[in-house]
This record gives C-alpha cells, structure tokens and sequence, in this order.
C-alpha cells in the first residue's frame, strides 16, 4: 500500500525520509516515512503494509488553514481515529465530515483518495487499513451492520456510524501496541492481530446502538461457532 499527500492552492514541496526537528519523539523505528517541512508547517506520516492490512500514523504542526489531499494506491476501508485536534475530512459523495479529538469510525473508500482540512494546531491521527475481502469476512459476524457492508460490494463510500463513536480503551490499547512496537517481520504477526483486534472491538462498541434481525444474528452466531471450532 503506498500514499501520496499533497496540499491544495500552495506551491508543491518536497517529501522525505528526514524527520523534521521536533517530531523525532513520535517515530517508530523501521516504519516507512514521509515527511514535510513547508510554509504551512510540517508533517510526519509512518506507513506499514502488512498486505490485507496496513496502518498509518500522522503528526500535523500546522501553522496556517490548509488542506491537504491524500491518495491511497487502491480502494480500501479504513479505521480513522483521531487522538489530537479537531478537523475535517472530505470524501466524493459524502461531502465534509466533521471529526474531533477522541473519535474515531470505519470509513468505505472505494475512491481511494480524500481530502483533510486543518486549522492552525497539532494534530495526531492513526488509521488501520483493511482490504475489501477481510473485513467483509469480519462483518459476516455483526449483521447489524448490513448496509455499511452493501455499500462496501457496491463500491459505495460509506460511513460506519454517525455520528462518530468514542475509541474504547480496547481499542487505544490496540493503538498503544502498535506505536509502540517497533516493527520487523518477527512481530508482523503481532501487528495483524492487533489491527484485527482493534476493527472488532469497535464493530462490538458501535453494534450495541444498532437493531438487529434475530435470525440474522442467530445465523452469524452459527457462523462464528463453526469459524472458531475448525
């Protein structure tokens, strides 16, 4: 999975591997990073592709309003959580969403681009990528989550909830483990289960608010008893 950030109405700049002065604290060692130092500010992003699955975080230093346009190397449906600042964030279809400080929500991006507007201030974001045929095999377990899962095989962008839910701390703690891991191929697999892990604990945090058809959860049940038996 590459990413490609650029930002609208300003002269183009220069990404690198060299970490901006100041933002040394947040890396994670072995990550692939693209950073920026530019008039508007600067901005570290760490990138690890593990395949069916990635994650991402990004610091902002922001020092003027700006927007910022980010693509993705191909559609996928990505956990969004924000752990500093309030912004926006722009997609085709969806129009802009709001999304503050301790939030966080899956967002469908069968366009595989949006756009992220930023006031002055510092902002820390952390996502987890998951292609379309893996979390489709998760939803097969919450089927009160029917529609986002239509709108995923429709190729429609879609929303998991609204408004946006409150990381548990199940899932900070997946964030934690990851950011504090430095990564290698000897714990890829710990990087796996932890991006699984954190996608269930908010599908379970945000299905208690959704109405279910019993027999469709009865079926789901069935289905989660066998997957666990085999």
């Amino acid at each position: 999975m590459n990413l490609t950030i650029k930002a609208l109405g300003i002269e183009p700049f220069s990404i690198s591997n060299e970490i901006p002065e100041g933002l040394s604290g947040y890396y994670i060692p072995d990550t692939k990073v693209l950073c920026a130092v530019a008039t508007f500010g600067k901005f570290m992003i760490q990138l690890v592709d593990l395949g069916e699955y990635s994650w991402l975080y990004y610091i902002f230093m922001i020092k003027e309003e700006i927007t910022f346009l980010l693509t993705y190397s191909a559609p996928l449906i990505l956990v969004r959580i924000i752990l500093k600042g309030n912004f926006s964030y722009e997609i085709e279809f969806l129009g802009n969403v709001p999304l503050g400080e301790n939030q966080c929500n899956v967002i469908c991006l069968p366009t595989p681009l949006n756009k992220l507007h930023f006031c002055p201030g510092e902002y820390i974001l952390f996502e987890t990528l998951y292609s379309s045929s893996s979390i489709l095999q998760t939803l097969i377990y919450f089927p009160m989550f029917e529609d986002f899962k239509a709108n995923i095989t429709a190729y429609k962008p879609a929303l998991l909830c609204m408004p946006h839910i409150k990381p548990s701390a199940s899932v900070i703690e997946c964030v934690y483990k990851i950011i504090h891991s430095p990564f290698s191929e000897n714990v890829r697999q710990f990087h796996i289960k932890s991006i699984k892990d954190l996608l269930i604990h908010i599908l379970e945090a945000t299905s208690h608010s959704k109405p279910v058809n019993i027999g469709l959860l009865l079926m789901s049940l069935k289905e989660y008893m066998q997957h666990k038996l085999l």
